[in-house]
């Protein structure tokens, strides 16, 4: 990412927007561990019908999550009569639900906001210096290639901005608020599926690397096509009165045809990196499973406290497997980042007097 790391100042001109983003994850995350937390005592709770499983084990201790909260509040909720129960497990569903959507809006278009004031910045300022260069940068640079860059590249660079670095924040804090969750109600259990994060995370970078390198061939490719375009159309009369409709025909055939076959190679790494989190993910859980069924089984362990675990295990691979997509989005990104800020740094030959 150091191309992206270059139009970091453009991202500060949105400060405020960043800061209302990022509570808004903040808040979304914590919503999320919140699922996690409930889901084990609720399921406990329809079997039996006894509130009371929500808040203490099977020994009738109070859990060890509840033990965040104030007395007031476990008491208030073991005190809940069995007319309300039925009342009281929707409500506290519905006002779950309703933080985490208007947090995910709130983030949703503060990122959008930030991913266009980034996209107008970065695309100006690209602009403003093409304006100022000698007119033998232009004898050197085709006008096709420019106008690709300003158009196709700086788009890409707003779906990174949007659909990378807003996920970039959001899921590792939503992974945090889990793992957290997780820490405290099982140290020793968690620090065992800890192991898998590095093993799902590999295959994410080694695929990331290989799509950046495609982009960037696919992104050159796509420049070509319009290279080729705009030339043939500008000068039609040129070619026409010279019979040089093969030959044109003949070169856009021939950068069309490297990038169909860069796509496909892009399309192949996405195709096969699902199918491999999809199989590492469904492996973890299963080793997962079959660990927490013995434990219920031989030690007589709470089914709720492991049902709370179980839940936060699984709402993690919705984190992991959206990283793996943010990836698309940074590979790419970087790859026209790196040729917007080639013309946006790049020097003019014409100097003022002193």
């Amino acid at each position: 990412m150091k191309a992206l790391k270059r139009i970091v100042p453009d991202i500060r001109n949105e400060r405020a927007s960043l800061i209302t983003a990022v509570g808004c994850m903040v808040v979304y995350a914590i919503s999320t561990a919140f699922y996690a937390f409930v889901s084990g005592p609720l399921l406990k709770f329809l079997f039996t019908g006894n509130l009371a499983d929500i808040v203490l084990d099977s020994e009738g201790n109070v859990r060890d999550t509840w033990k965040l909260f104030p007395q007031e509040v476990v008491d208030t909720v073991l005190n809940i009569q069995t007319d309300d129960i039925a009342f009281f497990v929707p409500v506290l569903l519905i006002i779950a639900a309703t933080i985490k959507g208007i947090s995910q809006a709130g983030q949703f278009y503060c990122l959008g906001r930030i991913a266009q004031g980034v996209l107008q910045r970065l695309r100006q300022r690209v602009f403003d210096n093409l304006l100022s260069q000698a007119p033998d940068f232009f004898t050197k640079r085709s006008h096709g290639d420019l106008l690709s860059r300003l158009t196709n590249d700086a788009n890409l660079v707003e779906q990174s901005m949007f659909y990378g670095i807003g996920p970039l924040i959001r899921e590792p804090l939503v992974l945090v608020s889990l793992l957290g969750y997780l820490l405290y109600s099982d140290p020793k259990l968690a620090m065992v599926t800890f192991i898998t994060i590095p093993i799902a995370a590999l295959p994410i970078v080694r695929f990331t690397k290989w799509l950046k390198k495609v982009s960037t061939r696919g992104q050159a490719a796509q420049a070509s096509i319009n290279i080729a375009s705009y030339e043939a159309l500008a000068g039609v009369q040129v070619v026409q009165a010279f019979t040089n409709e093969a030959q044109e025909s003949k070169r856009l055939g021939s950068a069309g045809f490297e990038y169909y076959n860069q796509m496909l190679i892009s399309y192949f790494i996405r195709a096969v990196r699902t199918p491999i989190m999809e199989i590492l993910g469904a492996a973890a859980l299963a080793a997962l499973l079959a660990f927490l069924t013995h434990q219920i089984r031989t030690n007589q362990a709470d089914a709720a406290h492991y049902m709370s675990f179980l839940a936060a295990f699984f709402f993690m691979y919705d984190p992991i497997k959206k990283l793996g997509k943010v990836a698309d989005y940074l590979a790419t990104g970087e790859a026209a980042a790196e040729r917007l800020l080639e013309i946006a740094e790049c020097e003019s030959s014409i100097q003022n007097a002193p």
